[in-house]
C-alpha cells in the first residue's frame, strides 16, 4: 500500500501548478476555480470514496458519490489495480463523465488523487481536476451544500 500511495501522491504533486500540463490548466483548483469549472456546460462533479451517509449529510451540488471500490481493485488486502477499463468506464458513464467534459473531483485525499490518476489513464485527465481542500475548503467559502439523496 505504501508503494501505491507513494506513487499517487508522487503523481499528483509532480504535475507543474504554471500551467504546463494538459490544456494550460492545473490539476488542483481552488474553490473559485472549482465553481466556475461547475458553471462550465456539462461539468461533472465527484464525491469520491466517501460513504454514501456522508455524501448524503453534505456535498456540493449535483455532486455524484464514486464509491473507490468501482475504480480499484483489492489484491491479498491492497488497493492496487485498475478493475476492467469496460468496467471503470461505465461506472464513470453512469455519473456522466463523457468525453470533453470537465470533472470536478473531491474526497480523501488518497481516494481523489486515484480518481484523477483513473480518469487519466483513460483519456480524461485534461479536463478533470481536484478541488483543493475538498469539501472543506468548499464549506470554509460558504458555498452552497446539497443534503438528501
Amino acid at each position: 500500500m505504501r508503494c501505491v500511495t507513494a506513487f499517487l501522491l508522487v503523481a499528483a504533486t509532480a504535475l507543474p501548478t504554471d500551467g504546463a500540463y494538459g490544456q494550460g490548466d492545473r490539476v488542483f483548483i481552488d474553490v473559485t476555480e472549482a465553481a466556475a469549472l461547475l458553471a462550465r456546460p456539462g461539468a461533472v462533479v465527484l464525491d469520491v470514496g466517501r460513504p454514501d451517509s456522508l455524501v448524503r449529510a453534505g456535498r456540493i451540488p449535483g455532486a455524484r458519490a464514486l464509491p473507490l471500490r468501482e475504480i480499484v481493485v483489492t489484491r491479498n488486502g491492497h488497493l492496487t489495480e485498475l478493475p476492467p477499463v469496460e468496467d471503470v468506464a461505465r461506472a464513470l458513464a453512469a455519473r456522466g463523465v463523457r468525453d470533453g467534459a470537465p470533472v470536478l473531483l473531491y474526497g480523501e485525499p488518497l481516494a481523489a488523487a486515484r480518481a484523477w490518476l483513473t480518469l487519466d489513464v483513460l483519456g480524461h485527465g485534461a479536463g478533470a481536476r481536484i478541488l483543493d481542500g475538498g469539501l472543506a475548503a468548499w464549506r470554509a467559502a460558504g458555498r452552497p451544500l446539497e443534503t438528501g439523496a
